[in-house]
This record gives C-alpha cells, sequence and structure tokens, in this order.
C-alpha cells in the first residue's frame, strides 16, 4: 500500500476516495470525496467535489470543488481508499462532470448537514441520520427515495443546489451525484418527444410529493417532541425552522405512501396485469412485476412523464451497479465495501 497523493493522477473521473481519519467516539469518521479528471473539471486542472466540513472555516461547510492535489497534500498520511467504479459510458461520465460542477460551483452553495447542532435539538441533523445506518439493508431503495432523486434531477437540470437549508453529507453527496447524473441522462433521451419529460418534471414531483404523507404527520405519528427554533443556510438563503428531537432518524423523517392519497397509481398499477417482459421490452431481464418500485416507477414514467412502455426503463437499468439505494442516509463507513461487493474496484492505502 502508499500514499494517494503519488497515485490520484491515474485516477478517472467519478473514482471516489475515502479518507479514514482517528476513531472518534470509537465508531471512527471517514470522508469521501469524487475525483474529476482535468478535462471533467470546472477549473481547468484535476479536482476533487465534495461535501466538506471544517472546523477552522465554517463558511466552507458546504459542497464544493477543490483543487485535487491541494485535498491530496493535506490529507498526507490518512489512511483510506480508492473505489472505481467498472467502465463508465461516455454520457454518463460527461453528466456526470455536469452535475458536479452544478452542485459545487455553478448553483448556490448546498450547506454541509451539521445543522442543528446538539444541544439546539438532539439527533436532528443529517450527519447523526446518516451515521446511524450500519448496513445498506436498512436503506432500500422505494418511491420516496426515486422522489427524492427526481428532485435532484430537476435542481441539477435547472441549476438548484442539491438542499438549500438542511444540507448533505459525504457520502450521501457522492451517491447522489452518481444516482442523479443517472437519471438525468436517462430522461435526456427523451428530449425529441413534446413536451419533454424533464419540462414534465416539475408537475409530476408535485403529483408524486403529494402521494407522500407529510413531515408534521409523520412527526406526530413518531410522536416527537419540539426543541428549539433556529435558522438553516447560508446568508440570503437562510429559513427559519421548527426542530423535534430525533427528527433525523430515518424512521422519523422518511416520508411513506398516505393513506387514500395514491389511488390513480394503485389503479394504474391493478391495470398493468402480468405482462409478459415482450410488453415492456427494454426492461431486459429485469421483470418489473415482482418489484413494487418498478411498477411505480412505470406508472410515474407513463402517466406523469409521458414515456411509454415501451420506451421505459427499469430503475435497475436506469441507477449504476451498487448505487440502488437510499443516498440520504448512506454513510462513508459503509459505501465502500459496499460498492465493492457490487463489483467496484476496491484498493486501501495506509497513507505511509
Amino acid at each position: 500500500m502508499t500514499q494517494v497523493k503519488t497515485l490520484f493522477r491515474t485516477f478517472r473521473t467519478a473514482d471516489l476516495v475515502v479518507f479514514n481519519y482517528p476513531l472518534i467516539d470509537k465508531g471512527g469518521i471517514s470522508h469521501v470525496v469524487m475525483y474529476l479528471e482535468a478535462e471533467h473539471s470546472p477549473i481547468g486542472q484535476a479536482a476533487v467535489v465534495h461535501a466538506n466540513l471544517s472546523d477552522k472555516t465554517p463558511k466552507d461547510n458546504r459542497v464544493m470543488v477543490a483543487p485535487a492535489a491541494d485535498i491530496f497534500e493535506e490529507q498526507d498520511g490518512v489512511p483510506g481508499a480508492h473505489v472505481q467504479p467498472a467502465q463508465l459510458q461516455p454520457e454518463l461520465v460527461q453528466t456526470i462532470q455536469e452535475v458536479a460542477r452544478v452542485f459545487g460551483q455553478d448553483a448556490p452553495p448546498t450547506p454541509y448537514g451539521n445543522t442543528p447542532k446538539k444541544g439546539v435539538a438532539e439527533r436532528a441533523n443529517r450527519f447523526v441520520g446518516m451515521v446511524k445506518t450500519e448496513s445498506m439493508a436498512q436503506i432500500p431503495l422505494d418511491i420516496t427515495c426515486l422522489y427524492r432523486i427526481l428532485k435532484w434531477t430537476h435542481r441539477a437540470n435547472t441549476v438548484q443546489p442539491l438542499s438549500e437549508s438542511r444540507g448533505i453529507t459525504c457520502a450521501a453527496f457522492a451517491s447522489a451525484v452518481f444516482q442523479t447524473a443517472a437519471m438525468l441522462a436517462y430522461l435526456r433521451g427523451f428530449d425529441h418527444k413534446n413536451p419533454k419529460p424533464l419540462a414534465r418534471l416539475p408537475a409530476a414531483l408535485k403529483t408524486i410529493n403529494a402521494m407522500l404523507e407529510t413531515k408534521a404527520h409523520l412527526r406526530e405519528v413518531a410522536q416527537l417532541t419540539k426543541a428549539k427554533k433556529g435558522s438553516e443556510g447560508f446568508a440570503g438563503r437562510k429559513k427559519e425552522k421548527q426542530y423535534h428531537h430525533n427528527q433525523a432518524l430515518r424512521q422519523n423523517s422518511h416520508r411513506r405512501l398516505a393513506d387514500g392519497q395514491h389511488e390513480a397509481m394503485d389503479e394504474f398499477i391493478a391495470g398493468l396485469g402480468d405482462y409478459e417482459l415482450v410488453e415492456f421490452p427494454r426492461f431486459g431481464e429485469d421483470d418489473f412485476a415482482v418489484s413494487t418500485l418498478d411498477r411505480q416507477w412505470v406508472f410515474i414514467q407513463q402517466e406523469l412523464l409521458g414515456i411509454n412502455r415501451f420506451e421505459a426503463r427499469s430503475v435497475a437499468q436506469i441507477l449504476p451497479t451498487g448505487l440502488r439505494f437510499d443516498a440520504k442516509f448512506v454513510n462513508s463507513r459503509i459505501l465502500p465495501d459496499a460498492l465493492q461487493s457490487s463489483g467496484w474496484q476496491l484498493t486501501r492505502y495506509d497513507g505511509q
């Protein structure tokens, strides 16, 4: 094993680099960055894009692009890993760098997800929420995750922050870039339609959002107690929030389908019956009939985005291998091994 600073010039765009820091409260902490080759970098040289957390400069607690040489020099001696996906299609690589540039530089900044602080509300920020995840089995992909990916896709397409106020953490951000880029590339494949699926996406998001329970209802059912009020986001975009203790835990923040709010989708799915794959030829070997999510995704594609069943693709065909999980709640401790188990190449280095 060796130092990452001597290896990074051989990395490819979309490779992930993990830095493992000394144990904190015996749990340990890691940081994930995404590498961008110079030809794909918005700053004209090899770079990393990441959700940065800095104790020294709080204004830099945000998603940002930084020179790779500087980052790897700063992390000299820190052990970690290099995680590389299988060969990506050039179109997807191009869209990954575009999404990375939008969220890391062009759009107003997305804050790091460490607000509110402990003392204002307990277990209430994104960092605490994701660090509780112990395995990928706890964060399966469902319609709520799909809604979130579509929301990120719309924001990337319209140059908005990935998150205006609550923020995001490092492994979640890297995963979100992959998921967003894959969905954006897929929907752009239908730009010949009128209206385009991307033009129909805002209305589709409103429809899906209305099918999900409200945060207020979710917190009421979970019997969360109110904490202090506070503000989130950067100057000019700050939002006043009423915090609740334990609001960041997945079981208390992951919105589910609301009773009585998704009859149209249920009727559509019931009408699908048990079509043979020939009726959905582009689903390939992924039989949508065994997946509730893919049945829901067929509804979203056909009824909300205008993609007919002969062109529709399954979620598994759109999202890259290894990236089919709830990105919002993934953390840097479990992500590298999960990606390796999905066929990504993982190389560990000791920093010495």
